[in-house]
């Protein structure tokens, strides 16, 4: 999924800021729940 749609998914649906989708999206990345196989494209584990 393009990054911009993952962003825009997770600000939708938990219905948070931009701030916020960005500190959750360095979490999921920490935690080794996804990563980016390619810049700008997102991806869970």
């Amino acid at each position: 999924m393009g990054a911009s749609a993952f962003m825009d998914m997770i600000s939708r649906d938990l219905k948070a800021a931009p701030e916020e989708v960005m500190e959750i999206i360095k979490h999921l990345f920490d935690k080794g729940m996804a990563y980016e196989p390619k810049m700008g494209r997102m991806r869970a584990v």
